[in-house]
């Protein structure tokens, strides 16, 4: 089976990313006033995402079978190996997932790069920075949307888990790709829509991610963006929003 590729368009993900996030994203503090030319790189590159930008998301729900300390197996047989992952399922009693892949689109990587050799690396570095902005946005909005659709059957989502950030290794890339279909092509690599999975587990273009969302029945506070940070262990890192809650992680591995 398949995944879903979900619609959700270049202009709605530009107006999504707020002025915070993307100081974040340029190391810039939340107090700093983006002004003169670092307002218009800004402007620039939210606009010219807005018009030319082409995300993309697919999504592919799954049941699980068994939870264990540092392992889910899945329905279809498939074995996750994120101890992370792991015990976000079992703190939530989760029965199923959703897999996810989102990407800001192959246009803004190779406009950034036409940037960088015209020497504009302003121009570049701004709209690489906000293309990071805009898969961090897509990834939220795309769970909003997956989480609307299972409330009908009272389930809601769980906060994302990725391979390569804290206890889950980038090994299992492979089988996320090819839980959500994709397909092999040169040299080892994977492909799905405009998202490449090299041997390596990276993906290119760079600003894409490949996720899984757990499923529960029990009720859950939605996580804003700051609380995500908090449940990540991801260590270190120079993006966050806010520091890791090590005794709540603690406790969720039991």
């Amino acid at each position: 089976m398949s995944a879903t590729v979900l619609s959700i368009s270049g202009a709605e993900l530009a107006s999504a990313v707020g002025e915070n996030e993307l100081k974040r994203l340029l190391g810039l503090p939340r107090s700093f006033e983006l002004e003169g030319d670092l307002r218009q790189r800004a402007d620039g590159a939210r606009a010219w995402y807005a018009g030319h930008g082409r995300p993309f998301a697919a999504a592919r729900r799954l049941d699980v079978r068994r939870v264990e300390e540092e392992r889910v197996l899945l329905e279809d047989g498939t074995e996750l190996r994120g101890a992370a992952l792991a015990a976000s399922l079992r703190s939530a009693r989760g029965h199923a997932l959703t897999v996810l892949a989102a990407s800001s689109g192959r246009e803004a990587a190779d406009e950034a790069r036409t940037l960088w050799a015209a020497d504009r690396p302003d121009e570049g570095y701004f709209l690489e920075r906000f293309g990071t902005a805009v898969t961090e946005a897509l990834v939220h909005r795309a769970a909003t949307l997956l989480c609307r659709g299972a409330a009908s059957a009272a389930e809601t989502l769980l906060p994302h888990h990725s391979p390569g950030c804290g206890r889950w290794s980038l090994d299992d890339q492979p089988r996320l790709m090819t839980l959500l279909g994709g397909t092999p092509i040169d040299e080892g690599k994977m492909a799905l829509g405009p998202i490449v999975l090299h041997p390596s587990g990276g993906l290119d273009p760079a600003n894409s991610v490949l996720a899984v969302l757990g499923i529960t029945r029990l009720t859950a506070p939605s996580a804003s963006l700051a609380d995500l940070c908090r449940a990540c262990d991801l260590v270190p890192c120079a993006f966050r929003r806010a520091p890791m809650d090590r005794a709540a992680l603690r406790a969720e591995a039991g």
